[in-house]
C-alpha cells in the first residue's frame, strides 16, 4: 500500500489526469497501467467504478490471488457502462485504487466500458496466457442484458474469446446468478462462481456513500487509508453552512484542483492545503476564496 496519501498533491493528481485524457472513448479500446507490466501468464481483471474502493474490492483481488493468478488489477473505465459519473472524481478513484490494493496488485486504465472491449484491449496489449474478468452478480445481469449491445450474442462471443468470467454473488443471490449462468448455456463454460465470505459479499461503494451522507464512519467498509482520505477531502460529507447555505466541501477541493491541473493558475506552486483550509474558512478571506472559486477564477489560487 501506498503511505503517507496526500490529497493535495497536486503532481500525482496532474499524472493521473494526463493518462485519463490520454484515452479515446470514441477510438479502438485500449488499456493502459498506473506501472508497466510484465507478459503474465495468468492475468485477473477487477472492473469497477471505485466510487470509493472497498474492502470487497480487497477481497475479490485476494480471491485472485489464491486462485492463481500472477498478475490482478483493478481497472477503472473512463467509459462505465449504465453508470452516470458523480461522486469523487476520476482521479481521486484511481488514487484511492492504488491505496486499496494489497501489495503486488496493480492499477489499470480502459477507455471502453464494455467488458468486450476491457477483455480485448488486455488481449492486445499484455496477451497473458489466461485471462479473467472478475465481477459481482449484479454485473453479470447487466453482461446478459441486450439493451446494451447493438448485437448482444456477437459482443460476447468477442469476450468469451478472450477471457473468462469469474462471478462473486452477494449472500442471498448465489441461487439467481447460478439460475442466470445456466439459462445462458452458450457462454455457461466460460463462466464460474466464487465465493467471499458473506459479511465482505454485502458490502458495496453505494452503502459507504449512504453511510457518510448521513455523517457516518466508513471504517471497517473501505480500508484504513480510503477512509482517511474520505474524510480529509469530507467526500460524501453531509453539506456545512457556509455563506449562509449548504456548502459541499468536496466539490470545493475538485474547484481547487481544476484551477491548478487545468492550467488557470499563475502561480507555479500554490500551496493547496492552505488553500484547502481557506476554502471552509466562515471568515472573510474564505467568502472571498469560494467566490472566486465559484467564477472560476485564476486569482483564486493565486491569492494564498
Amino acid at each position: 500500500m501506498l503511505v503517507g496519501l496526500d490529497p493535495f498533491d497536486a503532481a500525482s493528481l496532474s499524472t493521473l489526469r494526463a493518462m485519463l485524457s490520454g484515452l479515446d472513448p470514441e477510438g479502438p479500446p485500449k488499456l493502459t497501467s498506473l506501472m508497466p507490466i510484465r507478459r503474465p501468464k495468468a492475468m485477473c481483471l477487477i472492473p469497477g467504478s471505485f466510487n470509493p474502493p472497498t474492502v470487497a474490492h480487497v477481497a475479490l483481488a485476494d480471491r485472485a490471488a489464491s486462485e492463481g493468478y500472477d498478475s490482478i488489477h483493478f481497472t477503472y473505465s473512463v467509459r462505465t457502462v449504465g453508470k452516470r459519473q458523480n461522486g469523487l472524481a476520476p482521479e481521486d478513484r484511481l488514487l484511492l485504487a492504488r491505496v486499496a490494493a494489497p501489495d503486488g496488485v496493480g492499477v489499470t486504465i480502459s477507455s471502453a466500458g464494455l467488458l468486450a472491449d476491457i477483455a480485448q484491449a488486455a488481449s492486445e496489449e499484455f496477451n497473458p496466457g489466461d485471462l479473467a474478468i472478475m465481477i459481482g452478480g449484479d454485473k453479470l445481469e447487466q453482461l446478459f442484458d441486450p439493451r446494451w449491445y447493438q448485437d448482444r450474442d456477437a459482443t460476447l462471443d468477442r469476450l468469451f474469446i478472450h477471457a473468462r468470467i469469474m462471478v462473486a454473488p452477494r449472500r442471498d443471490d448465489a441461487e439467481r446468478i447460478a439460475r442466470l449462468i445456466r439459462d445462458h448455456p452458450r457462454w455457461a463454460p466460460r463462466i464460474e462462481m466464487c465465493h467471499l465470505h458473506p459479511s465482505i459479499a454485502e458490502i458495496s461503494s453505494t452503502r459507504v456513500r449512504q453511510v457518510l451522507r448521513a455523517g457516518g464512519d466508513a471504517s471497517g467498509l473501505v480500508p484504513e487509508q480510503v477512509a482517511m482520505f474520505l474524510r480529509d477531502v469530507a467526500a460524501f460529507s453531509p453539506p456545512v453552512k457556509l455563506d449562509g447555505q449548504g456548502t459541499d466541501l468536496y466539490a470545493l477541493r475538485a474547484q481547487l484542483f481544476d484551477l491548478v491541473l487545468d492550467g488557470r493558475c499563475t502561480r507555479e506552486a500554490p500551496d493547496l492545503h492552505l488553500l484547502w483550509k481557506l476554502a471552509h474558512d466562515p471568515g472573510s478571506q474564505g467568502r472571498d476564496l469560494r467566490a472566486l472559486l465559484a467564477n472560476g477564477s485564476r486569482a483564486a489560487a493565486d491569492s494564498a
